[in-house]
């Protein structure tokens, strides 16, 4: 493995029975006609029981991630700041929501 920054997370290592589910949704989703990397990468997903992010959590990451390059703040400040507005919008687009 290479060197990962200081803080940064260790990783988990899977149990053997995830690496098994992992490897036979893989041979699985590999196998199909259509099979693309997302489909390959729901499958293993699935078989971890890990769920993937929303469109709406890649969309607020995608937007922390642009104005982060612009304003040099932290992620996790973009990332409340990004929400924020989303819910900000989602309101005034939906008065009722008030």
């Amino acid at each position: 493995m290479g060197r990962r920054a200081p803080g940064a997370e260790q990783p988990r290592k899977l149990t053997v029975q995830e690496h098994d589910r992992a490897w036979h949704a893989i041979e699985g989703a590999a196998g199909q006609p259509d099979a693309d990397p997302g489909t390959v990468l729901a499958a293993v997903l699935h078989a971890l029981r890990i769920e993937a992010p929303t469109a709406e959590d890649e969309q607020a990451y995608l937007l922390a991630k642009r104005a982060g390059q612009a304003s040099g703040k932290s992620y996790e400040k973009q990332k409340a700041e990004c929400l924020a507005a989303m819910a900000d919008a989602d309101i005034a687009s939906h008065p009722s929501r008030i």
